[in-house]
């Protein structure tokens, strides 16, 4: 049993995890990697997994652990997840609480240009030339590839996990 779940991937999600640690609160921690895993705080109130979840697992951990409420820390564009917690929390009629960073008024820096999402970003960028840092996410990458000569331009920053290298590879990406 745990008073609080929570699903982290930002520093947003250490942090609560370590404000309700210091604060004896009965917490359990989910996150996506075991490097994840590694930076959360630790205590005898807290317990953690780094295993990949869908929703009926969620349902299943939420069922299992009690919390009073689900706090989603998740990334702002990881949002099948955050779907799956949502739905979750619905149907083991938890309370769901979205953590999310202020975000703002953002200085815009002098000669960049900003774009709405990844498809108008590889829109602007097939018309440019260069190495380009793509960090948006593995499940991402393959839009990437219309761009012209990708594989030799792209460079994908991406989570350390074999299924994530054998994705990468099997579109066209080499490490």
């Amino acid at each position: 049993m745990c008073n609080v779940l929570v699903f982290a991937g930002t520093t947003e999600g250490r942090k609560i995890a370590s404000f309700l640690s210091q604060n004896k609160i009965s917490t359990h921690v989910c996150v996506a990697t075991e490097y994840g895993e590694t930076l959360l705080p630790e205590g005898e109130n807290i317990t953690s997994s780094h295993t990949r979840l869908n929703e009926t697992e969620m349902e299943e951990l939420m069922r299992g652990c009690s919390p009073v409420f689900v706090i989603d820390a998740t990334h702002p564009y990881a949002v099948e997840v955050t779907e799956n917690i949502r739905q979750a929390c619905k149907k083991t009629d938890r309370t769901y609480v979205r953590l999310l960073r202020e975000t703002g008024e953002q200085e815009r820096a002098e000669g960049a240009v900003y774009v709405a999402d990844v498809e108008e970003a590889v829109e602007y960028l097939k018309s440019t030339s260069g190495n380009i840092l793509a960090s948006t996410g593995s499940k991402e990458l393959i839009k990437y590839t219309a761009i012209p000569d990708f594989s030799h331009r792209v460079f994908a920053r991406v989570l350390s996990l074999s299924s994530v290298a054998v994705q990468c590879e099997t579109i066209g990406f080499s490490g």
